[in-house]
């Protein structure tokens, strides 16, 4: 059973849209939404996120929670007013130079090592999201299953639903990646890009 936790990596979030009944596929077939009930939603009024582990009222950590960063930039705890602020219902991821050379920013995760947070097999998940641009950003939204810490090594699924390279402004990518011990990498079963 394949449980997800989604990681959103952004520069600016607009919150989940509410009352959309309708939606369509790729092929323009109509889907009703109607039938759906919202399982986890966040307006982003307010924040409530820990460095690695969902404690207290918290929804978020601010890191990936296989505890490792990756790329160029490094993700950092929540501070006062960095990297993440909200305003009017609208989350700002920022990154920032550090006096080092380093880049830090931000990350969210609705699930923890340990299981704690939110995770679901199934569902349909919405976003809007504002893409930056520009060289280095990397705004992203991706879902990736939800083991608890200690768990056997396996394949490992992760599905990277937008991935947004700023110096490609042009289009966006979509992944899915398989991770585990026959996978020392990753094998990127379908990967293209498209226009937005």
């Amino acid at each position: 059973m394949m449980r997800f936790k989604a990681m959103i990596l952004a520069s600016c979030l607009i919150p989940l849209a509410a009352g959309i009944a309708q939606a369509q596929d790729t092929t323009g077939k109509t889907l009703d939404l109607c039938g759906l009930r919202p399982t986890f939603t966040e307006d982003f009024n307010d924040l409530k996120v820990s460095a690695w582990k969902i404690m207290g009222d918290s929804r978020w950590i601010a890191h990936t929670p296989w505890a490792g960063d990756f790329g160029d930039a490094a993700f950092t705890d929540p501070k006062p007013d960095f990297p993440f602020t909200v305003k009017d219902g609208v989350l700002r991821i920022e990154a920032r130079k550090e006096a080092n050379g380093k880049w830090r920013s931000g990350l969210l995760a609705s699930a923890d090592a340990w299981n704690g947070g939110f995770a679901q097999m199934y569902g349909y998940f919405e976003a809007r999201i504002k893409l930056p641009k520009g060289p280095g950003t990397w705004p992203a939204f991706w879902f990736s299953e939800s083991w608890p810490r200690g768990s056997p090594p396996g394949v490992t699924v992760e599905i990277d639903l937008l991935e947004y390279y700023g110096k490609f402004p042009d289009g966006f990518h979509s992944v899915v990646h398989l991770w585990g011990a026959n996978h020392p990498g990753s094998d990127y079963i379908n990967s293209f890009q498209l226009a937005r």
